[in-house]
C-alpha cells in the first residue's frame, strides 16, 4: 500500500510551474468573482490586462473608516512617494514624446511600456519593425549595434551588472498591448480632454524662480531598459489609494499628471471648502509645486480648476532635512500640520514601502502583466488587513525599515 501511495504521489509532484499556474488561476478567478464576471472566456493574461486597465483608472475602495484610522489622517492626509525597488523590463524602443491630445512637445516619458520578448530588446511589434530595418533584436547584439552608431553612444561601464543577469519567469505571451505609457498610467483621458494643459507642463520650472534643491529623480543606465518603479499614494491611516508605474525617472511632469488624475478621481465629489482641508505630502513637493501648471488654475471644469492650488502641500519630516532651500522649510514644513493634528501620520508611504519592499525579489522576476496583477492583489490584501486591525482596536504592523 505504501509503495502504491508513494508512486501515486510521485506522479503528482507539485513542480514550480504547476504551483505558479494554480496561483495565477486562483487569483484571477477570485478577482473575477469580486466583479461578478466569472463566466469570462477570455485568456487569462488578457483578463489580467483588463483588470490592470480598470485598476489604473480608479482608487481602491475604502468606504467604512474607523475613528482610529481617521485620527491618523485618513480622509484628510495623503502621502505620495516613489518606490524604486519594484521594477520590470520594458521595450527599448523610444516612442515620440508628443502625447495625443497635447499641443506641442510635452517633457514626458518616451518609453514604450510593453514587455519585451524573452532575450530580445523589443516587444513583439517593435521586433518586427527592427527586423524589417535589419536592426538586431537580441539584447546584447542590439547594445553593440547602438555603440557603433555615431548618433547614439552608450557607455557599457555605466550599466548595472546585476540587472543584466536577471532571469525573468516564463509568462504566457500576452496579446499585443499597444497602449502608451500614458494609457497604462491612467492619465490618457485627462490629457485628451484638456489639451491646453501641455502648454504649462512643457516647462518644468518657473523662469527665474528655480528651486535650489537637488532631488534625485532616479534616472539610471542599465543594459536592459527597465521601469523606474511605482508612484504610490497612501492615506494617513495606511490604506493604499492608488499606484501607477513610473518610466525613466520620477520627474515632476510625470508625477504631476498621475497625482492630478488621482485627485480628479478621489476629490471630484468634494466641495471646494472640503478640498481646502486636504493635505498632500510628497518628498519633492518643491519642484512639483513649481511647475507652471501648478501655479495657475488648471484647464478643468468648474471648481476642479482650483484642485491643485486649494490643497495643503507639505514635505514629510524624514525628507525635509535633505532640502537645502530655506523656502522649502518655510512653505512645506509638516510641523504646521503636526501642531494642529499631532496624530497625523505623514510617514504612511515610507511605512508601506517597508512592507512592500520585501516582495522585491518576487516582483522583479516577473514581466509587466504578472507584475501588475500580483501587486494589485497584494495591495487589496494589505488594505483588508489594515481595515481588520482598526476594526479590532489594533494599529497595523509595518516592518521596520532596513538601512543596510
Amino acid at each position: 500500500i505504501l509503495d502504491c501511495f508513494t508512486s501515486s504521489f510521485a506522479s503528482l509532484e507539485l513542480t514550480r510551474k504547476i504551483v505558479a499556474e494554480s496561483f495565477w488561476n486562483a487569483e484571477t478567478e477570485a478577482e473575477l468573482r469580486e466583479f461578478g464576471n466569472v463566466s469570462s472566456t477570455e485568456p487569462r493574461e488578457t483578463i489580467m490586462q483588463q483588470i490592470d486597465e480598470r485598476r489604473s483608472l480608479s482608487c481602491y475602495d475604502h468606504h467604512e473608516c474607523n475613528q482610529d484610522c481617521k485620527d491618523r489622517g485618513c480622509g484628510r492626509l495623503w502621502s505620495v512617494d516613489g518606490l524604486w525597488k519594484l521594477v520590470y523590463p520594458i521595450c527599448m524602443n523610444k516612442e515620440p514624446k508628443e502625447v495625443s491630445g497635447f499641443s506641442g512637445q510635452l517633457k514626458y516619458v518616451d518609453s514604450c511600456p510593453n514587455q519585451p520578448l524573452h532575450g530580445k530588446a523589443f516587444c513583439s511589434d517593435h521586433c518586427k519593425e527592427a527586423e524589417s530595418a535589419n536592426i538586431p533584436t537580441d539584447i546584447k547584439k542590439y547594445v553593440s549595434y547602438i555603440r557603433k552608431s555615431e548618433q547614439n553612444e552608450i557607455d557599457i561601464e555605466d550599466f548595472d551588472p546585476v540587472v543584466e543577469e536577471e532571469v525573468l519567469e516564463d509568462e504566457t505571451p500576452c496579446e499585443t498591448d499597444l497602449r502608451t505609457s500614458a494609457k497604462i498610467q491612467g492619465i490618457s483621458d485627462i490629457i485628451a480632454s484638456h489639451p491646453t494643459l501641455s502648454q504649462v507642463l512643457d516647462e518644468e520650472e518657473i523662469d527665474g524662480d528655480k528651486p535650489t534643491c537637488n532631488k534625485d529623480t532616479g534616472s539610471k543606465k542599465q543594459l536592459r531598459k527597465w521601469t523606474r518603479g511605482h508612484l504610490v499614494i497612501v492615506r494617513g491611516g495606511g490604506h493604499i489609494d492608488m499606484w501607477q508605474p513610473l518610466y525613466q525617472s520620477e520627474g515632476p511632469a510625470q508625477v504631476f499628471l498621475i497625482v492630478l488624475m488621482w485627485m480628479t478621481t478621489a476629490f471630484r465629489n468634494l466641495s471646494r471648502e472640503e478640498r481646502k482641508k486636504v493635505i498632500i505630502s510628497y518628498d519633492n513637493m518643491c519642484h512639483l509645486n513649481n511647475l507652471k501648471a501648478a501655479k495657475n488654475p488648471l484647464p478643468l471644469p468648474d471648481d476642479l480648476k482650483y484642485l491643485w492650488t486649494d490643497v495643503i502641500k507639505i514635505i514629510d519630516s524624514l525628507h525635509l532635512k535633505n532640502h537645502r532651500d530655506p523656502k522649502c522649510h518655510e512653505e512645506y514644513n509638516p510641523q504646521k500640520i503636526k501642531d494642529i493634528n499631532p496624530s497625523f501620520n505623514t510617514m504612511a508611504c515610507e511605512q508601506t514601502f517597508a512592507w512592500l519592499g520585501r516582495y522585491k525579489k518576487i516582483l522583479v522576476s516577473m514581466g509587466k502583466c504578472h507584475h501588475h496583477f500580483f501587486l494589485h492583489r497584494l495591495v487589496k490584501r494589505r488594505n483588508k488587513y489594515i481595515s481588520f486591525c482598526y476594526d479590532n482596536g489594533r494599529r497595523p504592523v509595518a516592518p521596520k525599515p532596513s538601512y543596510k
